[in-house]
């Protein structure tokens, strides 16, 4: 049987752990993939090895910038067109997200690269799984017609079960949280500090250096949060040698966080690898992609605002109710599952 390959976001990835849990799950899916180099324009030895792949299966993230002529990505985007363009073969997306503020137009531009890659995508693609209705919308707008709203790959980590008894964690007294901008999120940060609640970083590496001993020199990030709230810097450092947790791939994390009562946050995967480890989640909405995505899948969630003015963990408990993705997950699974059927491949999702 011929196997597909991976290009995209890696199990890997330096610049977001979060993406670890959405690469990795990506592969869970399709545990026969293989792995192709992809930021590179493809000499005709790389397209040989591509070409004998069933499928060049694309995880994308949150690739998608709007408002912007550049993007860090774009002119890698770029180079993916041309390789997608040469190689000419079935082709599938995973996970595509639009990057933009909670309430901004899709009709918006983007990226000429970003664009390019996604007219490539589009026509070696029977349809465009983007991760909620939003992101469908703003490839509309720049004349892509076979998107559709699929949501996270991440969500189906455990398939057709549903991974939680909520009862089991009622003996813990152990939180977790985690952020995404110091300035929007000062308040949680110095509440998530004098409670004692972990915090699990994503692109936290001014703390990653903390907690490897590298006595890095405070950055304007920390230089607002030691001037904005109470906490100095001393005792953030103190607090992260105890407290800042990282991980480098999904499984030991997804381990790790079984041991929380509630993970509450911005970020979308730090939540999602809580829920995989049947912990309760609640995510903090603040941006367009984690709109999107709670309201396809019925994740529960609270906008960031009215969690800052209500940080207590009675409130944030009990908004971490499940009952709407409970209704949700069977429709959201089966079209997942027409999707993956409909472009020709086999998948583990049972």
């Amino acid at each position: 049987m011929v196997n597909p390959g991976f290009i995209g976001v890696s199990v890997k990835d330096a610049k977001n752990r979060g993406n670890v849990i959405h690469a990795q799950a990506a592969r869970r899916l399709l545990p026969k993939g293989e792995e192709l180099k992809y930021v590179k324009p493809w000499t005709d030895e790389d397209l040989e090895i591509v070409r004998s792949k069933s499928h060049l299966v694309v995880v994308m993230a949150n690739a998608i910038s709007l408002g912007v002529e550049e993007s860090p990505m774009s002119a890698v985007h770029a180079v993916m067109a041309d390789n997608i363009e040469r190689a000419n073969m079935p082709t599938v997306v995973l996970g595509l997200g639009s990057q933009a503020a909670l309430g901004a137009s899709p009709k918006q531009s983007m990226p000429k690269g970003t664009l390019r890659l996604l007219n490539a995508l589009s026509h070696h693609s029977r349809s465009i799984a983007c991760r909620g209705p939003f992101t469908v919308d703003v490839l509309k707008h720049h004349g892509i017609d076979n998107a559709e709203a699929i949501g996270c790959q991440s969500v189906y980590w455990h398939g057709d079960q549903i991974p939680f008894d909520f009862g089991r964690r009622t003996d813990s007294e152990a939180y977790a949280f985690n952020y995404s901008i110091v300035r929007a999120e000062a308040d949680i940060i110095e509440w998530g500090v004098q409670s004692s609640f972990d915090l699990i970083g994503q692109t936290e590496f001014w703390e990653e250096m903390v907690i490897d001993k590298k006595n890095p020199e405070v950055t304007k990030k920390q230089e607002y949060l030691f001037g904005n709230t109470s906490i100095t810097e001393e005792e953030y450092r103190a607090y992260c040698i105890n407290h800042f947790k990282r991980f480098i791939t999904a499984e030991p994390w997804i381990d790790y966080m079984g041991r929380y009562a509630l993970s509450f946050g911005t970020r979308f995967h730090g939540n999602m690898a809580a829920w995989i480890a049947g912990v309760p989640s609640l995510w903090l909405v603040h941006d367009q992609r984690t709109a999107e995505l709670c309201e396809l899948l019925g994740l529960p969630n609270v906008a960031l605002g009215e969690a800052i003015d209500n940080l207590n963990i009675e409130f944030l408990s009990e908004r971490a109710e499940y009952s709407t993705l409970f209704k949700k997950y069977d429709e959201n699974l089966n079209r997942f599952k027409e999707y993956l059927s409909r472009a020709g491949l086999s998948f583990a999702l049972n």
